[in-house]
């Protein structure tokens, strides 16, 4: 079903391309309102290594002068 879904989208033209687009993304976005986020329905990281990940984080966006410890 998925491959032929994916033939009709890319031959359809004109205003059945809008139509069938327009249903599409309503699909999508019902699907994104009652899915669980992949970070959420993970395994929780154990404390030190999100410490380790928040301020890996944070050195990504500071300046190489702020980064030695200056």
């Amino acid at each position: 079903m998925v491959h032929r879904r994916s033939q009709y989208a890319q031959k359809v033209k004109g205003l059945r391309a809008k139509l069938f687009n327009k249903k599409r993304f309503q699909e999508k976005a019902e699907m994104k309102k009652t899915s669980v986020p992949a970070r959420l329905a993970g395994p929780p990281c154990p404390p030190s290594r999100m410490l380790l990940t928040l301020w890996l984080a944070q050195l990504e966006g500071a300046p190489r002068e702020e980064r030695r410890g200056a």
